[in-house]
């Protein structure tokens, strides 16, 4: 921060990150008056606020372990569906305590789950939990679950009404159902869009 100082010679600028004893002593201050006078200064929460949101982000989030990244992306899967994500399987056991989602248009209904390959294209869920209330769109949305994963799972999710957001090439696709197959114990015949992907991922502690 940049304050200016009034003095008979006229105005001095002194920077208070990077202030030098020679452009302390142009205002008649030492080190210690100087720190002493900063710290009776109000404080602009404001600032300081601005500040950390930028020191946020510029920090990156890390890998999802299992699914895909919650990204904004070009399209969107409309609702009705089971989907489950064929990237990035889990390659370890626990529990996937948060999920991210990024939404094309709002999401409601939304059933997140584990599911894991039986034969072929038919998946069963093993494990899945509904997530309460609306999930906005336009960013990243993280919410936190408590989901039983295994070795090898898939994560896969259900919405009454709104859009996922949806790449269609370039990933390992997508397994789609019509209804709702995210409950434990359900097992369904899969379609697979290859190359595609949905903006659903998981965190694995």
């Amino acid at each position: 921060m940049i304050l200016q100082f009034h003095t008979p010679e006229g105005v001095v600028e002194i920077d208070t990150e990077t202030a030098t004893d020679n452009e302390l002593a142009l205002i008649n201050m030492t080190r210690e008056e100087f720190n002493m006078f900063l710290a009776s200064q109000p404080r602009d929460l404001y600032a300081e606020i601005d500040e950390l949101r930028a020191r946020l982000d510029i920090i990156p989030s890390p890998p999802v372990d299992i699914g895909a990244e919650a990204i904004s992306r070009p399209s969107g899967w409309a609702s009705d569906t089971t989907l489950i994500n064929k990237d990035i399987p889990a390659t370890i056991a626990g529990e996937i305590t948060s999920v991210s989602i990024f939404a094309a248009a709002d999401l409601t209904g939304f059933r997140v789950g584990t599911f894991y390959v039986v034969s072929g294209d038919t998946l069963k869920c093993r494990v899945s939990e509904a997530i309460a209330g609306t999930i906005v769109s336009g960013s990243k949305v993280t919410k936190a679950v408590s989901i039983a994963v295994q070795i090898g799972d898939y994560i896969g999710c259900f919405y009454s009404l709104g859009v996922l957001g949806r790449h269609t090439s370039g990933f390992a696709g997508v397994w789609y159902a019509t209804g709702n197959n995210v409950n434990p114990g359900v097992e369904a015949n899969y379609g697979l869009v290859a190359g595609d992907v949905v903006s659903l991922g998981g965190y694995i502690m």
